[in-house]
Formats: C-alpha cells, structure tokens, sequence
C-alpha cells in the first residue's frame, strides 16, 4: 500500500476539523459551568436568600406632597456588598423627577404640576451586580385644593335635551354643591368623582336667564366656588287677549304680552284701527281713545319675533 499524501486542501480540512472540536469542548464547559451555578442556587436556598439580605431598603414606603409645591424626599438603602444601583417603575406625576445619586440612596423631587393629582404606585429596585438584590413597593400621594374649571355661560332651548359637565381638580376629590334656582326640566347631580352634570330638558316656559353656583367644597386643602349663567331661549307666544273693548270718548291703554326669551319684538304688521288709537311698538300696546264716529270693529294683525322663532295673533277691536 502506497503511503497517504498529505496535501494542502486536506491539511485544511484537519485545522477547520480541530477547531470544530475545541468550540464543542469550550460549549459544553459553559454549559457545565452555568448548570452547576443554577444547581448551586436550587439546592442551597440559604446562600441566595443571602444575597437577597445584602441590600434592603431603609426609608418610609410613601409619602405626601402638595401640588404646586416643591419637595425632595431621599430613598435609603442599606448594603453589606457596597452602593446597589437604585430604579423605579411605575408612573410618576408632572414635575417629579426620580434619580440614583449613586451611593445607595435616590432623590424623589420636583413641583408636581398639569394634571398631577391623586396616589401614584410606584416600586424602587436596589440591585448591586449580582451581589444583592431588593425591592419597595413605594406610594406618592399628590393633594391638590379643590378647582372648578371654568364653565362659562350655558345656552339652552326648550324642549331640545341638554348635558353640561361640570369639573373641578383636587384630590381627595371634593364634592360638588349648587345652589340657585334651575329652570323647570333641569337637574343637578353631582357624580361623586369631581364632577357633575347639569342635566335635562327645559320645559315650555322655562325661557329666561338663571344664575347658578357651584362650589367645590373643602377636602382639606381648600375650596372654590363659581357662578355661571343658564340661558334658556325661546320662541315667543301670545299671552294677551285678541279681544279689545272699547267705548267711544273713552281712553284706551291695553298692553300686548308674550313670553319667550329673548323678549320679543311686537309689531303691528296688518289691519286697521279706530280713528284715534294707535298701536305703540315700544311699549306693546294699544293707545288712544277712540274718536266720534269710529264705533265698529277693526281686525289687526301682530307678529311678535326674537332669535328662537316667531308667532302671530289677530287682535279684534270693537268700539261700542
């Protein structure tokens, strides 16, 4: 038998063969390495509950802030392995920054602002590379006095159904009085959670205009109260007779009534009336006192308007 020839190509294929095998042999020390370390911590609970005892958290679990005034509260830890590394989870409220000071301890700090208010749960980590590991459950209460957001002036119509939220900050969450007289269909409720509604439909009549208040009252921290004005239009309507009796001679001085809101504006748009009386738009009614010769009966036309609508009534004169 003629002895092997070892040429170049096969000499490359041994090297690539032998480092093939040493990545193989380096793989399954790690692996052996890493499953005795998981084995060490399953079977030798006391030693990881050790490493957990290394660093613990010595500051209070919550605390209490007032919105829109500065505050700095410091979190404490203890080490027996050196200074952990501090985090947070959880939300934190406008204005309030959290930040490791990199010798075991944190500052929680700032003004809280915009919407802040109320609890915000939030949890600190201490971890000291692998030599010790803790964990808080932290609580930051954010109170905040009571204020309503302005409403404004609410129009209404009758008879189309109407919904004004009202709304107010502050926590704890006040609640929410009213006081003023509202127009018939309407009610007030407060919803317990810092607002309320203004809710309903205004009925026939109801046209006017309603000043109401609301107050935000005392949760500790402060109240607020605000007065608003309800506007409940409404298309005008007759209320005067259409039947005028008159004598001859005999002064005359009868007024023309409507309801609605805007009040409305009355004119005589048709007919004819007795010598000596007249229809007077600016105060709604008929004045005069009927001249000789002018007994008999007139028919005039009136049309009362304002912004919601119009209506007409004929009016009969007689003159006796």
């Amino acid at each position: 038998m003629s002895p092997r020839v070892t040429t170049p190509r096969r000499a490359a294929r041994a090297k690539r063969a032998t480092v093939a095998v040493l990545v193989s042999c380096a793989a399954g020390l790690g692996t052996l390495a890493m499953s005795a370390a998981a084995q060490a911590a399953v079977t030798h609970p006391a030693a990881a509950a050790a490493v957990s005892a290394n660093v613990s958290f010595t500051s209070d679990d919550s605390t209490a802030v007032e919105f829109g005034s500065a505050f700095s509260f410091t979190v404490t830890t203890t080490s027996t392995t050196g200074s952990p590394r501090l985090t947070k989870s959880g939300l934190l409220p406008p204005g309030v920054t959290f930040t490791d000071n990199g010798d075991g301890t944190a500052t929680l700090a700032g003004t809280v602002s915009g919407r802040g208010q109320g609890v915000y749960p939030l949890r600190f980590h201490a971890n000291n590379n692998g030599h010790g590991y803790a964990e808080q459950d932290f609580t930051l209460t954010v109170d905040r006095a009571p204020a309503l957001i302005h409403q404004g002036t609410v129009r209404a119509h009758v008879g189309v159904p109407l919904d004004v939220r009202i709304r107010a900050w502050g926590y704890p969450v006040p609640w929410l009085p009213e006081e003023g007289a509202l127009p018939d269909g309407l009610t007030f409720t407060d919803n317990g959670d810092g607002t309320a509604d203004i809710a309903g439909t205004p009925a026939a009549g109801s046209g006017g205009e309603y000043s109401v208040t609301v107050d935000a009252d005392d949760n500790g921290f402060g109240s607020d109260s605000e007065t608003f004005t309800i506007k409940v239009l409404e298309a005008p309507a007759f209320t005067s007779s259409d039947n005028v009796l008159a004598t001859t001679g005999e002064a005359l001085s009868v007024p023309v009534t409507t309801t609605g809101f805007p009040a409305a504006v009355v004119l005589k748009t048709g007919g004819s009336l007795p010598h000596g009386v007249r229809y007077v738009a600016r105060t709604h009614s008929f004045e005069g006192t009927p001249a000789a010769g002018s007994a008999g009966v007139y028919s005039v036309s009136l049309t009362a308007a304002n912004e919601e609508g119009s209506a007409t009534q004929t009016v009969t004169i007689i003159v006796a």
